[in-house]
């Protein structure tokens, strides 16, 4: 985590040193964008695409997404639900030039996503030992829904109309997850040792986790 901390600000610092040496210039008012990224998100997958309208020093950008697992990566089934977000944005006035300007933004959103998994049930026994030999395979349906803050830093370049956007930053997910149709509501789901990061998204009830937003975007400018 330190050494992408220190390669960001030195990326940034390059930025500003350069920045002062040039001018500042006039942006397209409109953009429209898509995520690839979106396409590929492990627990929120989905098309999204996003309008972002410019004023001044600031922007404000509303992004819609479609959640389903059309790449396939997921290993779940039956994925559907959507995503809204608004970000407002500012630009740091003197790090215009001619085709890059940085950003920082707050971002706000929903996200209310179904879907149905496999996964072994083990018997618990006194509430602290499990019953290997009784274990079996089902599915269940996870339900979630959540609200997300995040705070972000980033780029965007601009050649001509084409728009890219560059952003990582930092925030907090409230997450209200109901797990469905299990034969037995009492037996444990056991996640394979190598996937930690499931029971953050998918552990049944209300709980906040940490967030950790990367975004790229490319897109229309006009």
């Amino acid at each position: 985590m330190k050494k992408i901390s220190i390669i960001i600000i030195c990326f940034f610092s390059s930025v500003f040193a350069f920045s002062q040496q040039t001018r500042h210039i006039e942006w397209s008012k409109n953009q429209i964008k898509f995520s690839p990224i979106r396409t590929f998100n492990w627990f929120n997958p989905g098309l999204e695409l996003s309008y972002q309208r410019n004023y001044g020093h600031f922007s404000s950008q509303l992004s819609l997404a479609y959640l389903t697992d059309i790449a396939n990566i997921s290993g779940r089934k039956d994925v559907q639900g959507y995503r809204l977000n608004f970000e407002e944005k500012y630009y740091i006035p003197k790090s215009y030039f001619k085709r890059q300007r940085m950003f920082f933004s707050c971002e706000a959103g929903y996200n209310k996503i179904n879907s149905t998994r496999e996964s072994q049930y083990f018997v618990p026994k006194n509430n602290q030992k499990i019953d290997y030999e009784n274990s079996y395979i089902d599915d269940y349906e996870i339900k979630r829904q959540s609200i997300i803050f995040d705070v972000k830093a980033g780029m965007e370049f601009q050649i001509k109309h084409l728009i890219f956007e560059f952003g990582i930053g930092f925030g907090i997910t409230h997450q209200n997850v109901r797990q469905l149709n299990k034969k037995n509501p009492d037996y444990k789901i056991e996640y394979n040792f190598e996937d930690i990061i499931s029971p953050l998204f998918e552990e049944e009830g209300r709980y906040i986790i940490a967030n950790i937003p990367f975004t790229f975007k490319i897109g229309y400018a006009f």
